[in-house]
């Protein structure tokens, strides 16, 4: 298998998730007359750094009881 470079990995990486990050925040801060959820810079920010938050916490939980018992793996 071939090496790819770590500089293409990063520009591919980027340039695919770049706009799912702008649809997420203009989602946030569109109003709601308009399809969004009207949050303003502000809330769209804290809603993200909740999210950013709280996915590791449960992405961890859910590895250490699938450690503990195998019948709660997902």
């Amino acid at each position: 298998m071939p090496s790819v470079p770590n500089v293409l990995l990063f520009w591919i990486a980027f340039v695919l998730t770049r706009p799912l990050g702008a649809i997420a925040v203009d989602f946030l801060t569109k109003p709601t007359a308009k399809g969004g959820l009207d949050l303003g810079t502000a809330g769209s920010s804290a809603a993200l750094l909740a999210v950013r938050q709280v996915l590791p916490v449960v992405s961890t939980r859910s590895i250490v009881y699938s450690a503990v018992d195998p019948s709660t793996r997902l």
